[in-house]
């Protein structure tokens, strides 16, 4: 009897520790994966940046186009230059998982105005 209490103990344990995972960090991520090219602030005034003339994620109209399913999809995908065929953004599917994309739009989403 002993013994199924002490397992019975452990797994609520166990499941209440799974429960309380915490969210992953957007902000984090973004800073470890995109920040070269797009900045710290979304605005994409680095010297990649420039050179790709990528797109201000702080420009409201910006914002309004893209839709999270739309990020996540450049995200998984990466994208090419249309003229030269060349990677412009790197896919990141088999760096970060589903939820850690969702926390990265969260943040992207943050830039919104600023």
């Amino acid at each position: 009897m002993k013994s199924a209490m002490a397992m019975l103990a452990m797994a609520a344990v166990t499941f209440s520790g799974a429960a309380f995972a915490a969210d992953p960090d957007g902000a984090k991520l973004f800073s470890k994966n995109c920040m070269t090219c797009h900045g710290k602030d979304g605005k994409g005034e680095t010297d990649i940046g420039e050179a790709m003339k990528i797109t201000n994620l702080t420009d409201a109209k910006v914002q309004e186009r893209l839709t999270d399913d739309g990020i996540i999809k450049q995200m998984t995908d990466g994208s090419k230059d249309k003229e030269t065929g060349k990677d412009r953004m790197p896919s990141f599917k088999a760096t970060l998982k589903p939820d850690e994309m969702k926390a990265v739009v969260k943040h992207v989403r943050g830039f919104k105005g600023k």
